[in-house]
């Protein structure tokens, strides 16, 4: 049977067994009786026949959760109470349905636009298109075609060779391309997650915010599981007291403050008034934990109305349990304030769609990040002042491996997280950074550190890829993808690169980069491409590989090339003459 009850002036219902009853021992009300008609079963009705007044639904209203708003004046001294975000996220999210009926009709103007592309009319006339999506639509070497510049007649297209490779391209596929961001195709959408689930905490849900849950395909994020009493009122000396938990980690605190490099990293020198600052600890915090592993991703965004750029707009927060590393406290996708430039997917596994609808703001961001912390709270993570400065969050009391750790004849240096994690844990980092991953991480090392009583091994840096040992492709029509331009690379050149990075599309077109092995491989590839090589503005080298319809990609060398002994010679006598 259906009942209802007014909470809040809205109507919600509730199913209930016939000889059900409620929670103070009375039959529920009916709801039938409720409406105009009437209960049509009158006094043999097996629920309660009485109206349900506007006192009753006030005081069942007062159980809703609630959280700190980001909206909040925060000018004012007084304690935000919980329950301002609470209409906070009511308030954006009906501002957002409205929004999302309004912009309907546009956004079926936009889809009627992506009909029009040039790609989807040419695939109407030519029958081959639909095949070549799926295929390689790449011409064999030395198969030339028809240009407005070259005015050759393309009389036919060998297939012998395109055949001929298919089985080699399977094996590029499984060992050259190791790029598990191909996997996303859909948009992370807020997830209704519990303690138990995927191991995200309850805490950023009882909030009430709309975490949108983001994860890397193929990257595992438990992978990482692994006495001072000083009162100080100073932020920037204040040494955790108060628990257990940030006790354990007071020596470390002061460890990473004594590193020379702290002042410069943690000075905050950009902090407006957008900044925040944690309360201090007190009766509050009995609920909270003490010390959390935190990593943010960001992308790159520019303000439309004054042209400022942000290179580390926030656009996922991961926070975890120091305690419990299985605690996720939060993982969410953030949406930033201004249009992103560059979303830095190769880095962060963060495509456009994936933010899209995306309702967790920045703002939301911070009122997390203010309910959470105190000013004893120990933040541990890996170059923390990025993270922060993305948070836009002061807080000194943090624990941070990348100055704790130390690089082999090189104390000015900072370790980098893989290096370290390979080195002192013996566990291999995935390319594409996952938040979760990184902030576990990053406290296991810590741990690691105590349980050694600071007597680990330097780190040896691993030499980073040269530019010279890659080739950048551009000119990339949207129908062509990563996999088809591995397969082109090793027809045209027979050398399997390493691996290749997502193409990044700007309007009807889009560039990545192919790495090979090392710098002579690089070179060996673009001199064997049987195309003439002409520079571009810049002077670097590059050549056009064809398509089967008739439509072309650029390759160019990352360098410009160097000047022959003769070009020397001549630049030397011509210097003399002068």
């Amino acid at each position: 049977f259906v009942v209802f009850e007014m909470v809040g002036g809205k109507t919600k219902y509730k199913l209930f067994a016939a000889n059900g009853v409620s929670s103070d021992g009375s039959k529920p009300v009916c709801a039938f009786f409720q409406s105009e008609e009437g209960c049509r079963n009158g006094a043999k009705c097996k629920f309660r026949h009485e109206k349900v007044s506007e006192a009753q639904a006030s005081l069942e209203q007062a159980d809703a959760s609630s959280i700190i708003s980001s909206e909040t004046d925060d000018s004012s001294e007084e304690d935000v109470t919980v329950s301002d975000l609470r209409r906070l996220v009511s308030k954006r999210s009906a501002k957002s349905a409205k929004k999302e009926v309004k912009d309907q009709p546009s956004k079926k103007k936009a889809r009627r636009g992506t009909n029009s592309s040039p790609f989807a009319n040419q695939s109407q006339q030519n029958k081959e298109t639909t095949e070549e999506k799926d295929s390689n639509p790449f011409l064999p070497p030395n198969v030339k075609t028809t240009t407005v510049s070259d005015k050759v007649q393309l009389k036919g297209t060998p297939e012998g060779p395109q055949t001929k490779n298919r089985s080699n391209t399977k094996q590029v596929k499984a060992k050259s391309v190791k790029n598990p961001k191909k996997e996303f195709t859909t948009t992370p959408k807020a997830s209704n997650l519990s303690p138990t689930h995927n191991g995200i905490s309850s805490f950023a849900l009882n909030l009430g915010l709309p975490v949108s849950n983001f994860s890397i395909p193929g990257v595992d994020k438990d992978q990482a599981l692994v006495k001072l009493n000083v009162d100080i009122t100073d932020p920037k000396r204040l040494v955790p007291s108060q628990t257990p938990e940030g006790r354990k980690w007071a020596e470390l605190v002061k460890l990473t403050r004594d590193d020379p490099r702290f002042e410069r990293m943690f000075s905050y020198e950009e902090k407006d008034e957008n900044w925040i600052n944690a309360k201090s600890y007190g009766d509050w915090c009995k609920n909270i934990p003490h010390a959390i592993a935190i990593d943010c991703e960001m992308c790159a965004t520019k303000c439309p109305e004054t042209g400022k750029i942000n290179p580390k707009a926030l656009c996922r927060l991961s926070v975890v349990n120091a305690v419990n590393p299985a605690d996720v406290l939060i993982d969410t996708l953030v949406k930033p304030d201004w249009p992103v430039i560059d979303y830095r997917t190769w880095v962060n596994g963060i495509k456009k769609e994936h933010l899209e609808n995306v309702q967790f703001t920045f703002e939301h961001a911070q009122s997390f990040m203010k309910a959470l912390c105190s000013q004893e709270t120990v933040i541990i993570g890996h170059a923390l002042n990025n993270d922060l400065e993305a948070l836009k969050m002061e807080h000194y009391c943090v624990v941070d491996s990348s100055l704790i750790l130390k690089v082999k004849d090189e104390e000015t240096r900072c370790p980098s997280l893989k290096d370290s994690t390979k080195q002192l844990l013996d566990q291999e980092m995935p390319k594409t950074h996952d938040s979760v991953n990184d902030a576990r991480v990053s406290l296991s090392l810590m741990e690691f550190y105590l349980q050694q009583a600071g007597k680990v091994n330097p780190i040896i840096p691993t030499p980073k890829e040269k530019a010279t040992q890659k080739l950048f492709i551009h000119r990339i029509p949207r129908f062509v993808k990563e996999n088809h331009l591995v397969e082109m690379v090793q027809q045209y050149t027979n050398i399997i690169p390493t691996s290749i990075e997502d193409i990044e599309f700007n309007g009807n077109t889009g560039k990545t980069h192919v790495l090979f092995s090392s710098e002579g491989h690089a070179s060996l590839a673009f001199n064997t491409i049987k195309a003439q090589a002409k520079p571009d503005k810049t002077g670097r080298l590059q050549k056009k590989i064809f398509m089967r319809n008739n439509e072309y990609i650029q390759v160019r060398q990352m360098s410009k090339p160097r000047p022959s002994a003769d070009e020397k010679d001549g630049s030397i006598s011509g210097q003399e003459s002068k």
